[in-house]
């Protein structure tokens, strides 16, 4: 289950957020350098510098840990990675998918949307506006479109038989 990339892929991510947490709380930015970014930097908000916004963005890279448990959840789960032609289906069935695929999205799109990351705070923020979003919609699109599409019978669950030589 836990290959060598992803265990360097979460060393690796746990080590910027450590770094950063720890930079935050005892490594505070001096006010002379944070006025003259603002003076000549004006889409950058009061009160936050440049690694603050960057490091902001960062945690939609913790999706691909939602596209890796979403597939751990297909396959050891809801079992529904066994029908490989899954998507062998009529146009019909594809388009009804894919406003399937649009529905799942919406509850992480609207926390994207109305989190206001100038009026919450920091950490708030970075795990309701950028990691849960991203998290939830791959585990979605990887672990639970098909499981769902199998329900709704818009997916192909005929078993690819063995070929006999």
């Amino acid at each position: 289950m836990w290959n060598n990339a992803v265990k360097i892929y979460f060393l690796s991510m746990l080590v910027c957020a450590a770094i950063f947490t720890y930079c935050f709380f005892h490594n505070p930015d001096h006010q002379d350098w944070i006025d003259a970014v603002h003076k000549h930097c004006t889409v950058i908000k009061q009160g936050k510098g440049f690694e603050y916004e960057n490091f902001e963005k960062t945690f939609g890279s913790y999706g691909i840990v939602g596209a890796y448990l979403g597939s751990l959840l297909e396959d050891k789960v809801l079992n529904t990675s066994k029908y490989r032609r899954a998507h062998e289906v009529s146009v019909g069935k594809t388009l009804k998918r894919i406003g399937l695929t649009y529905l799942m999205g919406i509850p992480q799109l609207i926390m994207y949307i109305t989190i206001d990351k100038h009026k919450n705070h920091y950490f708030f923020v970075l795990v309701a506006k950028y990691f849960l979003p991203a998290f939830m919609a791959n585990i979605n699109s990887f672990g639970m479109l098909n499981y769902i599409s199998e329900k709704c019978g818009l997916i192909n669950i005929e078993e690819e038989k063995e070929k006999e030589n």
